[in-house]
């Protein structure tokens, strides 16, 4: 039986875009062994060895700062690197979290703080035998919409039973969320990506110092699902970060994807000002007002003004192509990058978590405002015209369009009462614009740029996570992590079967073996990577895996014709009109 993550019992999974809290329920915490103690450039670091099986122990290091405070002067600055300690640093507690960018976002499980940039490393015990080149490096950021959450979630005993017993170091980090991480004036003021600049400090932090840990600096693997895989994906493209690690896993997310990169963000950093009386159009001026408030302050004004947005792209505060971290757009950066070995992929019902479960209310406004039971065809068609493809979007264009949208997801001879049906078309609408069809075009395009490129479509879910009163049941988004980091799931507690198991197994065992060679593999599964010749092969992951050929071509092909024939990018939901060189074919 799997263990649940010290002090963790029930799991709320949040936008990841997304994240989750995991809640002390009383579970049994691992025992304490012994210190352990690693000697590094910095100073010592003090940590503790548990038993998290019956026949290994992991060594924990918790709290160690890789960055100097962000606070004072240093708050809306990118990250300086943490300075040499005198005494030995005692890593036996998560270090605070930063703080989320709304208010009910507040948990009881973490307490939070701007001195919060922090990673937790996780090794086998010392007398594990270790490769002559150190282990491998999984290095996991978490989702949350970039405006939630922090590695306390994701605990360290099932890590380190999953991944660090079969040979990995695996590491944690915390970075700037919500308004102190991605705020954005659109200028070299405040230009934004602070968190991705945290990302990145962490990852110098970690090439520097994982050998003193023995790891292998030049065998890291970035890793992360919703928001962080769209961070694992920015951060394996940006020329600031690209070349600190080897692979990239990036799981229901990417940066081409809209709520990863969009500069509506300057707008939700004006209406904040506002919000805080900081109403002076000079920049630095209104950086100046947002170093003087307090978070308190940013957390109050945050909610005044409300969590999310109603559209493709949910958030209010995301990253920005700014020309600095992305001096470049992003199919440029794609094309110009060293080619990296990528795992990417996402599961068949990703927007089953908003539209209909309702879930992350801080950032998500897209459950339909009537019951569900009432639904139906003319709800479906308003959502197109009015959030999918405005007329705004096409001008003279835009009924051509909205019809076009309708008549592909919606038969003529579908009954009006049937609710279910019309829920399932939404539900499809923002699975695809908003996770999908970018984290489909990317894969490609990775691929075209020579890259070995290997995807994946999680089409699993236990039938007992889901009560009666659901009318549309799927692998929603965030599916993946009671098999990666707890056994309870995102939607609610359930019963692990035979089949759970055998998908964890499935989840865990590829992403251990892609970690360490590049290629996610097993000795009884070959995954094939992508080809020119079969751009969408892929594997399904279940509780038999089988890989197929032409994951959602049709729907892939139907967007594609829309963004050639009109003005608006349907494959990476953006204006082509924005001052960015716009892709026509692959």
């Amino acid at each position: 039986m799997l263990k649940m993550p010290s002090g963790i019992g029930l799991i709320t999974t949040l936008f990841g875009l997304l994240t989750f809290a995991q809640i002390s329920a009383g579970t049994t915490q691992t025992s304490f062994l012994s210190n352990v103690s690693v000697s590094t450039e910095l100073g010592d670091i003090v940590g503790f060895v548990t038993d998290v099986g019956p026949h290994f122990a992991a060594d924990i290091f918790l709290g160690i700062p890789y960055a100097k405070p962000p606070v004072g002067e240093l708050r809306l600055e990118t990250p300086e690197p943490v300075e040499p300690w005198s005494e030995p640093l005692i890593a036996h507690e998560f270090s605070k979290a930063c703080f989320p960018h709304y208010i009910g976002d507040l948990s009881t499980v973490d307490t939070y703080g701007e001195d919060c940039l922090s990673v937790n490393i996780f090794r086998p015990h010392v007398q594990f035998h270790k490769p002559s080149t150190g282990w491998p490096v999984l290095i996991y950021v978490h989702g949350g919409g970039f405006s939630v959450g922090s590695s306390r979630h994701y605990g360290y005993d099932d890590i380190s039973q999953l991944f660090v017993a079969q040979g990995l170091i695996v590491v944690t980090i915390n970075y700037r969320l919500g308004f102190h991480g991605f705020l954005s004036t659109g200028d070299e003021i405040l230009p934004g990506n602070l968190g991705f600049w945290d990302q990145t400090e962490a990852l110098k932090f970690i090439k520097k110092h994982i050998s003193a840990f023995g790891g292998d600096p030049e065998n890291m693997t970035v890793w992360g699902l919703s928001a962080g895989g769209a961070s694992s994906s920015a951060l394996s493209l940006s020329p600031h970060s690209r070349d600190l690690f080897k692979n990239v896993i990036s799981q229901s997310g990417v940066v081409s994807a809209v709520w990863a990169q969009d500069n509506a963000v300057v707008n939700a950093t004006l209406e904040l000002a506002g919000a805080l009386k900081c109403n002076d159009e000079n920049s630095e001026k209104l950086k100046q007002c947002f170093k003087a408030k307090t978070p308190l302050e940013f957390l109050k004004a945050a909610n005044e003004i409300g969590g999310a947005r109603r559209g493709v792209n949910l958030l209010k505060y995301h990253p920005i192509i700014d020309g600095k971290f992305f001096p470049k757009n992003i199919l440029e950066l794609i094309t110009e990058a060293p080619p990296k070995p990528a795992m990417l992929g996402f599961t068949d019902q990703e927007a089953l978590y908003f539209t209909i479960l309702g879930l992350s209310k801080s950032i998500n406004a897209l459950i339909p405002p009537k019951p569900l039971t009432e639904y139906n065809r003319e709800d479906f068609v308003q959502a197109v015209k009015t959030i999918i493809a405005p007329d705004h979007q096409h001008s003279e264009k835009a009924s051509e369009v909205q019809q076009k949208i309708i008549d592909f997801f919606l038969s003529d001879e579908t009954p009006e009462s049937n609710h279910s049906f019309y829920l399932e078309r939404y539900t499809d609408l923002f699975t695809e614009l908003q996770f999908a069809i970018p984290i489909l075009f990317e894969a490609q395009a990775r691929q075209v740029a020579g890259s070995e490129v290997y995807l994946y479509f999680h089409n699993y879910h236990n039938r007992d996570m889901y009560g009666p009163d659901v009318p549309l049941k799927g692998s929603a988004h965030a599916n993946e992590y009671p098999y990666m980091f707890g056994r309870h799931g995102v939607i609610r507690h359930f019963q692990w079967n035979e089949d759970d198991y055998k998908v964890q197994r499935a989840v865990v065992d590829t992403i251990v073996a892609f970690a360490k060679t590049g290629n996610p593999s097993l000795p009884s599964l070959t995954w094939p990577k992508l080809t020119s010749e079969n751009p969408l092969i892929h594997l399904n992951i279940n509780p038999n895996p089988v890989v197929t050929n032409g994951l959602l071509a049709q729907k892939y092909s139907f967007w594609q014709n829309l963004t050639n024939e009109y003005d608006f990018d349907y494959l990476l939901y953006k204006s082509k009109n924005t001052g960015e060189k716009f892709h026509s074919e692959l």
